[in-house]
């Protein structure tokens, strides 16, 4: 909540006239109304002083300001609460309900996957295509013809595997992690480290 204090004033005015109104839905708020109804009315008092006073004035004003955002985002809360997050009682309590966070599905399957050789001997750099959502990647390899994987994460698109055999045949295949698990593995990708 970025506003000016004289919006926030009008702002938490407004939410203090609503919520009255809507007694039935609203019946116990927390804070109180009377509670906001005093912070507010000494933020306004804060204010005044604040333009013709000096420092102490602007942060009398400013500390009075902190406190009326914290009791206005607890009173959202509690808003939220006794709705259910709905648009249309969120609106008669003074809240607009903003936005709803979407859950992102399933990730789909990693691809582009590909690798250069750094100067290094028995490293190989691994890159692939981000996937939109994705919190972190599971990179995975193994020498080729072995069942045995190793497993390392990323948050980027891309990762270093070190500890490789030079001339040996290598296995890479990443997955993409998001907030309704793994998606699944990309195609494997073969290369021989150098």
């Amino acid at each position: 909540m970025s506003l000016l204090p004289e919006a926030l004033v009008n702002f938490g005015r407004g939410v203090e006239t609503k919520m009255s109104q809507e007694t039935g839905i609203f019946s116990n708020p927390t804070p109180p109304i009377s509670t906001l109804s005093a912070t507010r009315e000494a933020l306004e008092v804060a204010i005044d002083h604040a333009k013709d006073g000096g420092l102490v004035q602007r942060q009398d004003r400013d500390a009075l300001e902190v406190v009326y955002k914290q009791q206005l985002l607890q009173l959202a809360d509690y808003v939220a609460l006794q709705v259910s997050n709905d648009p249309a009682l969120m609106e008669r309590s003074g809240y607009t309900l903003t936005k709803v966070r979407e859950e992102i599905g399933p990730m789909p399957a990693v691809s582009n996957l590909s690798v250069t050789y750094p100067a290094f001997s028995g490293e190989m750099d691994l890159k692939w295509s981000r996937i939109y959502g994705a919190q972190s990647y599971t990179v995975q390899h193994k020498e080729y013809g072995t069942a045995d994987w190793a497993t390392t994460n990323s948050t980027r698109g891309k990762t270093t595997i070190s500890f490789l055999e030079p001339q040996k045949k290598y296995v890479f295949r990443v997955a993409a992690i998001g907030s309704k698990g793994q998606g699944p593995w990309s195609q494997d990708f073969v290369a021989i480290a150098i």
